[in-house]
């Protein structure tokens, strides 16, 4: 007949077994019964069937005779994990405050829990393999402005402006840590009011002169937040705009040049068919008119010699190829360098 302590086991919640010393089952939970899928049985029957699953199940029947052998008082209590099937369990088993050589056990079902984690540990090694594979450089910085991830395209960048390091060096440290003579302390500058303002983004970009050329970086910040919407850290993204800056730049130049290229059309149409004409009408002066002295024939050939010059400046501006400015007076304004030394009289 069940003891009023057995009827009580026998409707708790959860697997629980009561085992002697030598582990015999005493008594247990109905649940106890379902997770070693025992059926039907009841009583001395059930708890029978119980003893031989215990001693069946070698590792368990290990780690239960361990765990009682270490059990010091009533209020002790070991702990320890158990796999069964596919199900992972985490077992306790503490003294009964009830009779002499008296265990309590108790099965904890983690596999939701481990599962969870395994997706969770998944999802990270995922999205870091994302991180590490793109051409963009990443920085993840806690509130601390410490780093937790970089990945290898952003040591690269680091690698680039003079410090070479791996990625074990650089967790934990800051970006103002790393480049305290470079754009760590502007980047750290970046991310301080996106952490501790809780700014959702803020956009930097630099030109670094670098050994063979030059690096233009452009660098954002994004703040991290957690699943309540709490800012705890900050993404760093950098990009390398290098070749785009150096594109943008001779489209720039291009456009430059399109423009005197109109300029040129535009002279050649308005000023250089009536130099022709003044340039002929002083030949022409200065060849039918053998009687003009000498300062009249200097100042006609004065005329085609300048006509001469503003047609070899239209030619120029027609050939040019980069368009360049230069002073024209000292902290004055800048005229286009037409690439000759000649000064205007």
């Amino acid at each position: 007949m069940e003891t009023a302590v057995q009827q009580l086991l026998h409707q708790f919640p959860s697997p629980l077994l009561m085992v002697d010393g030598a582990l015999q089952v005493v008594a247990c939970s109905r649940r106890a019964a379902v997770l070693f899928e025992i059926r039907k049985e009841r009583g001395v029957v059930l708890a029978a069937h119980l003893s031989a699953a215990l001693a069946a199940d070698r590792k368990l029947g290990d780690e239960l005779a361990l765990a009682t052998a270490r059990l010091g008082g009533p209020e002790a209590e070991e702990v320890f994990s158990w796999q069964r099937g596919e199900r992972s369990y985490e077992v306790r088993v503490w003294a009964a405050p009830f009779g002499t050589d008296i265990f309590l056990v108790l099965f904890d079902d983690l596999t939701h829990q481990r599962i969870s984690e395994e997706i969770q540990l998944d999802a990270r090694h995922f999205l870091e393999h994302i991180l590490a594979s793109i051409s963009l450089g990443v920085a993840v910085l806690n509130r601390e402005l410490k780093i937790t991830f970089i990945n290898h395209q952003q040591l690269h960048y680091l690698e680039k402006l003079g410090v070479r390091l791996g990625m074990v060096e650089a967790i934990g440290a800051t970006l103002a840590e790393l480049l305290p003579d470079g754009p760590g302390a502007q980047w750290q500058a970046l991310c301080l009011p996106v952490i501790c303002q809780a700014r959702e983004r803020g956009q930097l970009r630099q030109q670094f002169s670098i050994p063979g050329g030059e690096l233009v970086l452009a660098a954002a910040v994004t703040a991290l937040r957690d699943h309540r919407g709490e800012v705890v850290g900050a993404i760093l993204v950098c990009e390398d705009l290098t070749v785009q800056t150096r594109l943008e730049q001779e489209l720039l130049r291009l456009e430059k040049l399109a423009v005197v290229g109109q300029m040129v059309v535009a002279m050649n149409h308005e000023i250089n068919n009536p130099l022709s004409i003044i340039a002929n009408s002083a030949q022409a002066l200065r060849l039918l008119h053998p009687e003009f002295d000498g300062k009249i024939v200097a100042k006609l050939q004065t005329i085609e010699a300048q006509v001469k010059r503003i047609a070899a400046v239209t030619e120029r501006l027609r050939t040019m190829t980069e368009v360049r400015a230069e002073e024209y007076i000292a902290d004055g304004p800048k005229m286009i360098d037409l690439g000759h030394d000649e000064k205007t009289e």
